[in-house]
């Protein structure tokens, strides 16, 4: 008598689908919605002023952009010129918006070597608008949407 509900059970569970709510780390930088890439700033003092003109111009080209089919959302958060904000900021991009790209604009320095997500620092002196085309390159040529091949694409397509 035991054998009728477990075979009726056994049956309910293979009919079932995966829910859609299941998190797959695949699934959260590979080919599916929004792209989050982060930008960490020095937003006070007297080094405001590059942060502030590299984050408007990230704003303009490329907050919103669509790479591979993929909406660019820009995140940023400030450091205020400490080391430990901007490490805890890189962590941050990675752990919550799983950002496999974070943009710094930074007084601070930051730990070295960062495994994840992939790095890519704009000076004061940099022209900007030449990164954001090094990190739409980027971002188009890498094989997938991962750190690694973030990272990967950003080294072949430096200066």
């Amino acid at each position: 008598m035991k054998v009728l509900p477990l075979m009726a059970f056994l049956g309910c569970i293979a009919a079932c689908e995966r829910p859609a709510s299941v998190w797959r780390p695949q699934d959260t930088r590979e080919e599916r919605g929004p792209f989050p890439v982060g930008f960490v700033g020095s937003f006070g003092g007297q080094d405001a002023t590059a942060s502030q003109r590299a984050l408007e111009v990230l704003q303009r080209e490329l907050d919103g952009a669509t790479l591979r089919g993929r909406t660019v959302e820009l995140h940023v958060l400030d450091d205020a010129g400490s080391e430990a904000a901007c490490a805890a900021a890189i962590q941050r991009f990675a752990r919550e918006y799983q950002a496999p790209l974070v943009i710094l604009a930074s007084t601070a320095s930051y730990p070295e070597p960062v495994v994840e997500p992939a790095l890519i620092a704009i000076r004061p002196a940099e022209d900007v608008s030449a990164a954001v085309q090094r990190i739409k390159t980027a971002l188009e040529t890498a094989k997938h949407l991962t750190p690694k091949d973030v990272r990967a694409a950003l080294v072949g397509s430096a200066p």
